[in-house]
């Protein structure tokens, strides 16, 4: 797909609905990558680098997204998402037993793909 992110491997049938640059918030760690979503799931990969220093990928069905909701930047957002949380808001999604912390420019775009039925 490029020299900094790997194509995410689509399933029969997958449909693309977004795409972005996006940072997966994880503790005091800001992982750089691409999320990615289709008609079927939840995607980021990290970007090569940090895929090297052990950036994890995120794969969540949709079928299985509970929550989704926007976290305001700010001081409080530091404490408990690291300083990429302090000048941009986050979209916190949730399923199953996990959760994720996804910052991409237009936040309201990628919540509004999670919560569009496809």
């Amino acid at each position: 797909m490029g020299l900094w992110f790997s194509a995410p491997d689509r399933l029969p049938g997958e449909v693309v609905a977004f795409v972005a640059a996006a940072n997966h918030l994880t503790g005091m760690r800001s992982v750089g990558g691409q999320v990615t979503v289709t008609n079927r799931r939840l995607l980021f990969l990290p970007n090569r680098l940090d895929r090297m220093t052990g950036g994890c990928e995120i794969e969540a069905p949709r079928s299985e997204i509970t929550d989704t909701r926007v976290l305001e930047p700010g001081r409080q957002a530091v404490r408990s998402r690291g300083l990429a949380a302090a000048l941009r808001a986050q979209l916190a999604v949730e399923w199953g037993e996990q959760s994720a912390a996804l910052v991409v420019l237009n936040v309201k775009a990628l919540q509004s793909a999670l919560t569009t039925t496809v």
